[in-house]
């Protein structure tokens, strides 16, 4: 939720768009980060750096997290972003070509 209210902050959208953001995630549910999230973020993170993935860099420190809670709790990721291309483990569907 984080990264897409930073998105919608970064293009600049009006405050319409932004309360219809804000609307929308209303209505999505959180999951807590638990002990399991962060074993699996950190063991991730290593797995990640083994394989040369960018997911292990810190630059990337958002993207890693959503990618552990996605596996985390078994959900497929939805994303156009060529950083979780080839994430071990992750449910990716995307358009982007891999």
């Amino acid at each position: 939720m984080a990264e897409a209210r930073y998105g919608a902050l970064v293009a600049g959208w009006g405050q319409r768009r932004l309360r219809e953001l804000a609307h929308s995630m209303s209505e999505v549910a959180v999951v807590d980060v638990d002990g399991a999230t962060i074993e699996i973020v950190a063991r991730l993170r290593n797995d990640c750096r083994l394989i040369g993935h960018a997911l292990h860099q810190r630059l990337h420190n958002a993207d890693l997290w959503i990618a552990a809670a996605a596996i985390r709790w078994s959900l497929p990721l939805v994303a156009h972003d060529a950083v979780f291309i080839g994430c071990p483990g992750l449910d990716l569907r995307t358009e982007l070509p891999r």
